[in-house]
């Protein structure tokens, strides 16, 4: 099915990337029950207060410590600028994971016990004809866990990263409400592009599953010869956002100026 972009403003390169993407989902579709599914999209972005509320935990990992006086000893013993670290770092990480697991599998079980897993197979454009993307209902929930997961683990690192920065874990909690919730407050724009791109990659609007508005849907990043859709952005953004904050992490506690 051929889109018509004449209103969208995409460029000629968008338009042919999403009318190929566009063209792999099969038709007829097949329709069914899946009322269990349609409920667990409605509900994963429901899942942020967890990571709001891990990113609470863990913002003393080290700021606790400066405000604590803690770190002048930690730092003055034989592994507390190396193992110790990362030993923080890791048991931060695996809390992070366990309870977001935990809450994860309750609101999924919660749903699906509720209406059944009936539908798994069927095509996600019975939630929307328009939807380009060629999955089954099973395969975008399991898009969707990759998303949130890559959020939690992006957020973690950048909490973990300011925990090792600021003085207090306070400072620390209102960086991450302001990073996490930024778009409640300015709100996507009609007219500027780049801004909405930016605001589409903050948590809030992260953790909203891509495919069930026509807009999200179609959302893309277009770079020099490559477009980029959304799903694919988000999952990367924060994978790489990790992977640059965490040998940041060590080196500014092991900085950090003990007083």
């Amino acid at each position: 099915m051929n889109i018509d972009f004449s209103d969208w403003n995409y460029s000629s390169q968008e338009k042919e990337f999403w009318n190929a993407k566009n063209s792999q989902v099969e038709a007829p579709y097949v329709y069914g029950y899946h009322a269990g599914w349609k409920s667990l999209f409605q509900c994963f972005e429901l899942l942020i207060v967890s990571i709001i509320a891990i990113c609470i935990c863990i913002a003393p990992v080290f700021a606790g410590e400066y405000q604590t006086g803690a770190d002048s000893v930690i730092l003055s013993t034989r592994y507390g600028k190396s193992k110790l670290i990362k030993a923080k770092i890791a048991a931060a990480f695996l809390f992070a994971l366990l309870v977001f697991t935990v809450n994860l599998l309750l609101a999924v079980g919660i749903q699906l016990v509720a209406f059944g897993t009936g539908g798994w197979n069927l095509p996600l454009q019975i939630l929307n004809v328009t939807i380009p993307y060629p999955f089954s209902l099973l395969e975008a929930a399991l898009i969707c866990l990759a998303v949130l997961y890559s959020v939690l683990i992006g957020m973690v690192s950048v909490t973990l990263l300011l925990s090792a920065k600021m003085k207090t874990a306070f400072v620390v909690l209102v960086i991450d409400v302001l990073i996490i919730l930024l778009p409640v407050f300015l709100g996507l724009s009609g007219s500027n592009g780049v801004l909405n791109h930016i605001l589409m990659l903050f948590p809030y609007m992260a953790v909203q599953p891509a495919f069930l508005a026509e807009y999200t849907s179609y959302f893309s990043y277009p770079f020099p010869g490559q477009t980029v859709d959304i799903i694919t952005m988000r999952i990367v953004f924060y994978v790489v956002i990790c992977l640059v904050s965490l040998p940041f992490i060590g080196r500014a506690f092991k900085r950090h100026q003990v007083q």
